[in-house]
């Protein structure tokens, strides 16, 4: 029976012989866009899957698919998620 010090040892070795999750850069030097899977997607706007895919059924979320997959820019959430809170700040000052 391994040790936990060898066996943290072991992951770092394991850790250091995969290749670093490291942005793609483009031509330019510039990081391209991160991609996101609904449920990467789902995770970093706290909400659940489902809901994510109603948004997506009405049209009210950016996103393409990749076959049978969907996927979103980071970028493009951030942007969707700063028109959502300024619509909604117009709708509370509108009362």
């Amino acid at each position: 029976m391994l040790s936990s010090v060898s066996k943290s040892r072991s992951n770092r070795a394991r850790e250091s012989e995969m290749p670093s999750r490291q942005p793609i850069r483009a031509p330019s030097g510039r990081a391209e866009p991160k991609m996101m899977t609904v449920k990467e997607l789902s995770s970093y706007l706290r909400v659940h899957p489902s809901t994510v895919y109603r948004l997506l059924k009405d049209n009210k979320l950016p996103g393409f698919k990749v076959g049978e997959s969907w996927r979103f820019s980071l970028q493009d959430i951030k942007n969707w998620r700063e028109a959502q809170v300024r619509s909604t700040t117009r709708k509370v000052k509108e009362r």
